[in-house]
């Protein structure tokens, strides 16, 4: 059996790729108890078609072993069978077809199995050829942890609970503005913070200073109605003249910045802006931190919007690799009622973008 799965870690282990192996072992053990001999394919960072010894699946190799008490051989990728209850392929990266959506790959691949499994969610909006042509070529299914994947997010994007509300942070503006487009609609609220409120300001001809942007939307948001109930932009901000802060951090009214102030993270009269928001809600969708939390001074709006979501009576899904992060950081990943394991895919799926691995599966 070939299962696909997730667990791309790049060169290191983050919060979120631990999380993601966490969620992907109910399928792996499922399959076992079942008798199935598995082999993973996985792919990990960007090679770009070549071997980078640092990105071998090696690792995650490793760490599965200390998760399941069994080991788990590394094999190449041009293995041509296995005989074995668990086995990992190499990164299916090193080779350059992988990316392609390449048949022969995918043939080459499917000699391995007689079943096929994806369990991979976090990679489904990916034309991959371990994800796309391989699946036509053998019985497929959806596995455990992809098809809870769909369940939540498909009644969250298509049957959401009312007054649903959107927090929307971070960076990564053009799949976040179909976010908005998507749900303006169906949501009674929608929050936003981060650089996607910059360069909303900015294109709505508000002084943000030296503020980061994304400038090649700010034609898609002048359209954008910042006076529309609907949407909360931040009233007041934390600001410094250096991104971390050295020089000195004040808060400042929303438009009323020096020309070389940069917004760093909400300030105090947003963070009473949004608490009143997020109690109303009974579902809500946030992806995304508040500001740069990584740095002290920063970190206090994103801090003060997850109190307020723990202390809310919503449905509260998550999503994003920072706000995987930041949680796990928090030690507060099992406190929400879910958690993707899709930062790109999860703001994929509920765009209405489409989702090559999905498809291929259906």
């Amino acid at each position: 059996m070939l299962l696909r799965v997730g667990f791309d870690m790049g060169k290191n282990f983050s919060a979120m790729e631990e999380f993601r192996i966490s969620a992907g072992l109910p399928t792996i053990q499922f399959l076992l108890e079942h008798g199935a001999r598995i082999l993973l394919l996985n792919h990990n960072g960007r090679p770009e078609g070549k071997v980078v010894p640092e990105l071998s699946n090696a690792a995650i190799g490793k760490r599965l072993n200390e998760l399941l008490g069994q080991d788990i051989p590394l094999l190449p990728l041009d293995t041509s069978s296995f005989d074995m209850p668990l086995a990992i392929l190499e990164n299916l990266r090193f080779d350059s077809r992988e990316k392609t959506n390449d048949y022969t790959f995918a043939k080459e691949l499917a000699r391995l199995g007689d079943i096929y499994v994806n369990d991979a969610f976090s990679n489904a909006h990916r034309a991959d050829a371990s994800q796309v042509a391989l699946p036509s070529l053998l019985p497929h299914f959806a596995g455990l942890r992809l098809k809870q994947e769909l369940n939540v997010l498909i009644q969250a994007r298509d049957y959401p609970l009312q007054p649903l509300l959107i927090i929307i942070g971070g960076a990564k503006v053009e799949t976040k503005i179909k976010i908005i487009t998507n749900f303006w609609d169906k949501a009674q609220s929608i929050i936003l913070g981060g650089i996607l409120a910059n360069t909303i300001l900015h294109a709505q001809g508000i002084a943000i200073g030296k503020s980061l942007i994304e400038p090649e939307y700010l034609p898609q948001l002048k359209d954008i109605s910042i006076t529309d109930t609907r949407l909360h932009l931040p009233v007041d901000v934390r600001v410094a003249t250096d991104l971390e802060g050295t020089s000195g951090v004040r808060v400042a009214p929303v438009g009323k910045l020096s020309d070389q102030e940069i917004i760093l993270d909400i300030g105090p009269d947003t963070e009473i802006l949004f608490d009143n928001v997020i109690k109303s809600a009974r579902m809500i969708l946030w992806n995304g931190p508040m500001g740069k939390y990584e740095i002290q001074a920063f970190s206090h709006g994103t801090y003060h919007v997850l109190a307020s979501l723990l202390q809310a009576s919503a449905q509260v899904i998550v999503g994003g690799g920072e706000t995987v992060e930041f949680l796990e950081s928090q030690q507060v990943l099992d406190k929400f009622f879910f958690v993707s394991t899709g930062g790109g895919a999860m703001l994929s799926f509920l765009a209405g973008e489409p989702m090559p691995a999905l498809e291929a599966l259906q």
